[in-house]
């Protein structure tokens, strides 16, 4: 007596397929704006004018330069931009004042 084999069961297995995308990208770097500007304060020149030319116009374009150079050196460059500005233009008019001054005393002393 012979038994028959029992009954095969057939599995079915389902096969799913999952399509997953990698996406690998770099982390995007940290911009850092840095302002460039250049500390300008004309320092020397501003006391080379106050020295040789006008001493007035000269120690106030001193005065002018050395808040110029401590406005730079907090990070504030816009107000020390205005201040090289208004001690560029005292460095400027210093010796035309001066040239202009002499040049009207020669005027004024040869008419008399």
């Amino acid at each position: 007596m012979w038994a028959s084999p029992p009954p095969q069961q057939q599995q079915q297995q389902q096969q799913t397929t999952v399509n997953t995308n990698v996406v690998v990208s770099q982390p995007s770097p940290a911009v850092v704006l840095v302002n460039n500007r250049v500390g300008r304060d004309c320092l020397g020149c501003s006391i080379t004018n106050m020295l040789l030319f006008n001493p007035v116009l000269g120690l106030i374009a001193v005065i002018f330069s050395c808040m110029a150079r401590d406005a730079y050196e907090q990070g504030d460059s816009d107000k020390g931009f205005a201040h090289f500005k208004v001690a560029r233009i005292l460095n400027i008019l210093s010796p035309l004042v001066t040239v202009g001054i002499i040049i009207l005393v020669i005027i004024i002393s040869s008419t008399t």
